[in-house]
């Protein structure tokens, strides 16, 4: 069992929530439970009397005997699972989202429905999604200011867009799980949940009032909330991916469900020439007529796969000729199965053409995803073939998330996306266990989802060890960066506290002293002390008798007092020579000459030597001029500023190939940027003015939405081509 999630409120707070709520939905189920089944009859009786044959009247009058033969069943059912999401909402949270929330798994089935649900899950789905959301467009303000408090019960803890149990979609959810003992046709399930709407879910108004007092007297702050809805035309824009203000946001899973309605709604309605612009060879189920008994998804599978080139090599193609290939690939699959539809004098089910057109649309996009390499595509669109065989048969593939052959997609794009092209396509690289993962799939049981789970353990095994090395090899590399950081303040710091002391008449040699060796002392002790240490100010202290000890004084008594502190300044500067391993050849001169100048400014006329002469300061390394003001900031010069560590980017210089680098460390002080590979290997380095001109330029673009699975971006994808070139037509995405 969950253990319970760690509230806001005490145990025994979350207690009398859950009380209080089951109270008061059992009063309501009490109210509504025998009207709603009431109503069910009577849709049924309205659907036999309408009905257009004997055969579908039929149908009707049996579902209203199944209805009465199990009417308390499916009711008490329904109760218990609705009470049920209620009580872990408050005391397991955990075990409520993955129950409620993450989805009802048709593997609870008997196995001899499983082949029906697999074909109607999509469709069961879509009109759950419809039907949940029509009524909370309804009653938008009362469901959102519950959803606000709710949202304040999970701190911090965040709450799913439609995630409360009392929402449309979690009770049609419960209703779904007590309708598996439901054996009549999918249409008759399908009233169920459009009577549930109608009779039901149109009254929790006058439920929520209580429950929202409830929470208010349990001294709870609602949690803003903001739902946006978002324009057909701007589904794609990356202004529209913002997040929401406060804790409760869309989830991407909820997004992609809405997206993946809006695309069926279109497919369903495209004519022949609107196939054609998108890119869809015509459909074969909407140009012959629905005659004899609809093909069964085994036997379009087995044609999908007769199609499939034996002993499938890979290499590296021209991308045209693979596209062109693509288009050739959708018309023969039309000319075959329309074959195999005459011999058999059967038709193509509608959901299997929808399936099919969206699933070859999915691959689409694989040839024009921005993010891939080409070589990638080439390598993944290889598995077209077994993945429609494998959505034919499973429908859930374009439902849940967690089908296998989906993980798998997800997992080998994932490593696509960051992969550059840099010609090693050997076996143990990443493009070399992508291909073998594809051979994989390719040479075994396609259809079997065991073989999928299995690509899909080793190549996670591989990717778990490339991403454990990647981080430790990027942690070295960011420590040597890090370490130049450090190294280039040191000096900074070292050049301010020179300039400081030193001054235009000091002699070359003492400058020499200065510049290079005692240059150095000083950084190498700043680095191991650091500023506040004794060490740093002694060293300090020994430059700044350096140069006081070489001016010329005219006192005869100073002059003399100069003797003692000769010595004392000659073996300190001989011990900060030896901490450095500084040339003892280059290390005597510099004392001798030091020794000159000495000795000639204890001389009561000054003499000159040539390295004793007077020299003008070479103040190299002051890094004056270094932070110059920069106004007027252009988009290229905001983008590279905002870049954050962990960001991929894509870039070509001239004769260097394209690369494909995460930030893996930047320096605002050194003005860097570092970018590793994909294994965490030194990739480049940039410097913010780099980075701008090739930006500028059109040569670098960073690559934002890496981190979406890849069958979202997909399905995003198809949403926006339908919506850019059918926009007259095309319903906005509903919101999730």
């Amino acid at each position: 069992m969950a253990k319970p999630y760690k509230s806001v409120l005490t145990r025994h707070q979350l207690q009398q929530l859950a009380g209080t709520f089951r109270h008061h939905v059992e009063q309501w189920l009490e109210k509504k439970s025998e009207s709603y089944l009431n109503k069910l009859e009577e849709v049924f009786f309205t659907h036999a009397e309408q009905a257009s044959s004997d055969a579908h009247q039929r149908i009707f009058i049996d579902a209203v005997r199944e209805l009465r033969q199990k009417r308390r069943s499916i009711g008490t059912h329904f109760q218990n699972n609705l009470l049920k999401a209620v009580e872990t909402f408050f005391l397991h949270y955990e075990a409520y989202l993955e129950e409620f929330i993450h989805g009802f798994s048709v593997s609870t089935q008997p196995q001899e429905s499983l082949e029906l649900v697999n074909n109607e899950k999509l469709e069961e789905d879509l009109v759950i999604l419809r039907t949940s959301h029509r009524v909370t467009s309804r009653m938008q303000m009362i469901h959102k200011e519950l959803t606000a408090y709710m949202a304040a019960v999970i701190q911090p803890k965040d709450l799913p867009q439609l995630g409360i149990p009392l929402a449309p979609s979690v009770i049609a959810t419960c209703l779904r799980m007590a309708l598996q003992e439901w054996e009549g046709p999918v249409t008759t399930r399908f009233l169920f949940y459009q009577a549930l709407a109608d009779d039901m879910l149109s009254d929790l108004d006058k439920l929520y009032p209580p429950l929202i007092k409830a929470l208010q007297q349990m001294g709870l702050e609602p949690v803003e909330t903001t739902v946006k809805r978002r324009q057909a035309n701007r589904a794609m824009s990356p202004s529209s991916h913002r997040p929401l203000s406060g804790r409760h946001r869309f989830s991407s899973e909820e997004n992609e469900e809405a997206t993946l309605f809006s695309i069926v709604s279109l497919v369903r309605q495209l004519d022949d020439e609107e196939r054609e612009v998108l890119g869809l060879a015509r459909s074969v189920a909407g140009s012959r007529p629905a005659t004899g008994m609809a093909i069964k998804p085994e036997v379009v599978a087995q044609v999908i796969r007769e199609m499939q080139p034996a002993n499938e090599q890979f290499v590296v193609a021209n991308l045209e000729r693979v596209r062109s290939a693509q288009q050739v690939f959708k018309e023969s699959l039309v000319q075959m199965l329309e074959e195999t539809l005459d011999r058999r004098q059967a038709h193509l089910h509608k959901l299997d053409q929808q399936v099919l057109d969206i699933v070859t649309m999915l691959f689409d996009f694989v040839l024009e995803d921005s993010l891939m390499p080409d070589s990638m595509k080439v390598l993944l669109v290889r598995l077209q073939i077994p993945v429609l065989q494998i959505a034919i048969r499973d429908k859930t593939f374009l439902t849940n998330r967690r089908h296998p052959a989906r993980v798998l997609i997800n997992n080998l794009s994932r490593a696509a996306v960051r992969w550059a092209d840099v010609g090693d396509y050997s076996s143990d690289s990443v493009y070399g266990m992508i291909r073998k993962s594809v051979e994989r799939i390719l040479e075994g049981d396609n259809t079997d989802l065991e073989l999928y789970l299995e690509v899909n353990r080793d190549f996670e095994q591989f990717l778990a060890l490339e991403e454990r090395g990647a981080r430790v090899a990027e942690e070295r590399v960011s420590q040597v960066a890090r370490g130049k950081e450090q190294l280039a303040l040191a000096r900074r710091r070292v050049s301010e506290a020179l300039v400081e002391l030193m001054d235009d008449d000091l002699p070359p040699t003492v400058q020499q002293i200065l510049n290079e060796a005692w240059r150095d002392v000083l950084t190498l002790t700043l680095l191991r002390e650091g500023e506040e240490s004794k060490a740093w100010r002694e060293s300090l202290a020994v430059a700044r008798r350096l140069v006081e000890s070489v001016h010329w004084i005219q006192e005869p008594p100073q002059r003399e007092a100069l003797g003692s502190e000769f010595h004392a300044l000659l073996g300190d500067l001989r011990r900060g020579f030896a901490s450095i391993s500084y040339d003892t050849k280059k290390s005597a001169y510099l004392l001798e000459g030091f020794q000159t100048c000495y000795e000639a400014r204890l001389r009561e006329t000054p003499t000159r030597d040539e390295r004793c002469g007077e020299q003008a300061l070479d103040k190299k390394e002051t890094g004056a001029g270094e932070a110059a003001a920069t106004t007027g900031a252009d988009k290229y010069e905001r983008l590279v500023r905002s870049l954050r560590e962990g960001q991929w980017l894509r870039w070509q210089v001239p004769g260097e190939g394209e690369k494909r680098g995460k930030l893996a460390w930047r320096s605002d002080i050194a003005d860097l940027l570092l970018f590793v590979d994909m294994r965490g290997r030194k990739l480049a380095e940039h410097t913010s003015d780099d980075l701008i001109q090739l930006f500028r330029n059109g040569q670098a673009s960073l690559l934002s939405n890496i981190d979406q699975p890849f069958i979202e971006r997909a399905l995003r994808y198809i949403h926006q081509v339908i919506t850019t070139r059918l926009a007259p037509r095309t319903p906005p995405i509903l919101p999730a």
